[in-house]
């Protein structure tokens, strides 16, 4: 719109436009990053996939954390690698949003806990053949802690996990294991 006073031309935006210029606060760490993984299949780490399907999007951290329903911080702790967990539900809306299979974004003990720890537990005692009492013994714990477990009244640390079920896991149940993509666990 205009106007002209005389000699003079005076111009009236109509409208303002503003646009949302996305600056990396690193440009050579992205840099960096999309050189080391260039497809999401390169990628090994639960962490580092998190990050390319969060940048390949075009998001921030903070628009990925409320878009989950979480804080930015938990999000943040997600993508450095600082929670070993992630729970099932978050797992569940990042997979939705990231478009991914959700065990393309668990480890194989958060894989272990989605699919429930307590099932997982039950069944290898089981398919040994061996009571509660023996199997307790077994694995070094005491038997109101494997109850515990397996009724998941109590979560499994990653550190005991790793103690007294990481090598079962891999070798006796598969489908809880990063090697396999199923869905589900047969």
């Amino acid at each position: 719109m205009y106007r002209s006073d005389g000699n003079r031309v005076r111009l009236a935006p109509l409208c303002i436009h503003s646009f949302r210029v996305i600056v990396p606060r690193s440009f050579e760490d992205k840099k960096a990053f999309n050189t080391k993984y260039r497809f999401y299949e390169d990628i090994d780490n639960v962490p580092s996939r998190l990050k390319w399907c969060r940048m390949h999007l075009g998001l921030e951290q903070k628009e990925v954390a409320a878009q989950v329903g979480i804080s930015e911080g938990q999000y943040s702790d997600m993508e450095i690698g600082k929670k070993d967990y992630i729970p099932k539900d978050t797992a569940d809306k990042l997979a939705r949003l990231y478009n991914v299979p959700v065990t393309d974004l668990l480890n194989d003990y958060a894989r272990f806990l989605y699919y429930g720890q307590g099932k997982a537990i039950r069944g290898y005692r089981q398919s040994l053949g061996m009571g509660e009492r023996p199997f307790a013994k077994f694995i070094g714990t005491d038997i109101c802690t494997l109850r515990a477990w397996e009724r998941e009244e109590i979560g499994i640390s990653m550190q005991t996990w790793g103690r007294c079920f990481k090598d079962v896991i891999k070798t006796n149940m598969p489908h809880y294991s990063s090697n396999n993509n199923e869905e589900e666990p047969v």
